[in-house]
């Protein structure tokens, strides 16, 4: 299913309006320009461009649900999720209790025995830092042992590095497997 082109829906906030330039393209934050998507807002260049390669995407259940979904099913990638212990009230009487993640894992990283075993569903509360979307220190952990993380070859571009717990956490380190 295709939806006209509404223009960018990124919020300008000094003009109080959305930027509104066209063409975009469909994103989980909502359409946007080539200059407001989150990959150029983060600084970074767009998945499938250059060297870089995405390998994980999470976000709502129902925007990581239809054609996101299917696409990325069918090429290969996996579906995993994570439950919101105590998820933010929304305007619907459906709570969204669960966030789905869509990742790919390395080439010789699946395997057992080639990282740590870990479960394709996460339970653990959102965290009480008055920033909608953070990410709890154990859904940092759990996506990096998803995705067989290896600190000395691979890196993380967090493209909504808002509240920064990504980033803390990996500052850390990452803990000895074996």
């Amino acid at each position: 299913m295709t939806t006209p082109d509404t223009g960018c829906e990124h919020w300008l906030g000094p003009l109080g309006a959305p930027c509104g330039a066209r063409p975009t393209r469909r994103y989980l934050t909502g359409r946007c320009c080539p200059q407001h998507t989150p990959a150029a807002l983060a600084g970074h260049p767009e998945p499938g461009q250059a060297a870089y390669q995405l390998r994980g995407l999470a976000g709502a259940s129902q925007a990581t649900s239809g054609l996101l979904d299917a696409r990325a099913i069918a090429s290969g990638a996996r579906r995993s999720g994570r439950e919101k212990l105590r998820p933010v009230p929304t305007g619907s009487r459906i709570t969204p209790a669960w966030e789905a993640i869509l990742y790919v894992v390395p080439a010789g990283r699946s395997a057992r025995g080639t990282g740590p075993d870990v479960s394709n569903v996460l339970r653990c509360r959102i965290p009480d830092v008055g920033f909608v979307g953070a990410k709890p220190p154990a859904w940092t952990r759990w996506v990096l042992d998803l995705l067989g993380y290896e600190a000395d070859s691979d890196s993380v571009d967090d493209l909504f590095p808002g509240s920064g717990s990504v980033g803390r956490e990996l500052a850390q380190g990452v803990m000895p497997f074996g």
